[in-house]
């Protein structure tokens, strides 16, 4: 886990709703953000060979719903 997002999934000082932190290991966390820009929730993804994989697949599930997928870099 290396992006800044990664971090904060697993951050206990980082509040996330409901039992999010507890849905287990990731290489990758992603923030799902709505049109105004607030943050609802995350997903966590592994199984890829990469990390860069298993990012790309989580911003595809999250913006084939609509919303925003926020990586935490920049």
């Amino acid at each position: 886990m290396t992006s800044r997002t990664s971090d904060l999934l697993f951050d206990e000082s980082f509040s996330f709703p409901g039992e999010l932190r507890r849905a287990g290991p990731a290489r990758v966390g992603v923030f799902i953000r709505d049109a105004a820009g607030e943050i609802l929730g995350a997903v966590g993804v592994t199984g890829t060979a990469t990390s860069s994989e298993d990012e790309r697949a989580a911003c595809a599930g999250i913006e084939a719903a609509g919303l925003s997928a926020d990586t935490g870099e920049g």
